[in-house]
């Protein structure tokens, strides 16, 4: 996958779709809502992975996951994330990984979008 899911802030109703059909698909909640839904932007440099201090973040397809059987519940990964998007049940971190852990092509949160304001933004490595 490697994509980042974005949406249109502007355009978005906050009516959940999104944060439903993950939870659906996953069991759980992984991603954050207020009014509107905040998405885990999957960052290239993961300063979640870098703050974990017992090795518990692994990169799968240019994607951080989180392992659980690693989590020690520090919460350090969340006072990095610059989105504030790992969430925390039963005192483990979690978070969105764009439906790798589903038997499905495209994420639920894209799928569920009424509006369409949900999509894939590519990042392009830049080698010289």
């Amino acid at each position: 996958m490697g994509g980042i899911v974005i949406k249109n802030e502007l355009m978005c109703s906050g009516c959940g779709l999104c944060v439903r059909a993950c939870q659906q698909v996953h069991g759980k909640k992984k991603m954050k809502y207020a009014e509107k839904p905040v998405f885990c932007r999957q960052c290239s440099d993961a300063p979640c992975l870098r703050a974990c201090r017992v090795g518990a973040f692994k990169i799968i397809n240019k994607i951080p996951v989180i392992d659980p059987e690693r989590c020690v519940g520090c919460r350090l990964c969340l006072e990095a994330c610059p989105e504030g998007c790992i969430i925390f049940e039963d005192l483990m971190a979690d978070k969105c990984v764009l439906c790798l852990d589903a038997d499905v092509l495209i994420p639920a949160c894209i799928e569920a979008c009424p509006s369409s304001l949900l999509r894939f933004r590519v990042e392009i490595s830049k080698h010289h």
